[in-house]
């Protein structure tokens, strides 16, 4: 059997750039990637930035900045359009 290639998602653009913020202290705030080796920058605090979760009455994805909020912030019947989105927005901050 000859494996099928994984082409990569037309939604995939969020992963092509990332942000680093630096305070006056020197305290880095991003979201998180396995794409840029983050640990060489010391020691590392993670707090959870949002909640992507299925809803199967909607048979949609659902971000929440807050898990206990009854309203989403954003929806779409893709996660990975939930993925970018969720970067685009936490990267404007």
């Amino acid at each position: 059997m000859i494996p099928s290639p994984i082409l990569p998602s037309p939604l995939v653009p969020y992963a092509a750039s990332h942000v680093l913020t630096f305070s006056a202290e020197g305290t880095c705030t991003t979201l998180w990637t396995d794409k840029l080796p983050l640990a060489e920058l010391g020691t590392m605090r993670m707090r959870r930035a949002s909640w992507i979760d299925f809803n199967e009455h909607t048979q949609g994805w659902e971000v929440r900045f807050d898990p206990h909020a009854a309203d989403f912030v954003f929806s779409d019947p893709s996660r990975e359009a939930c993925l970018a989105w969720e970067h685009e927005k936490l990267n404007q901050s």
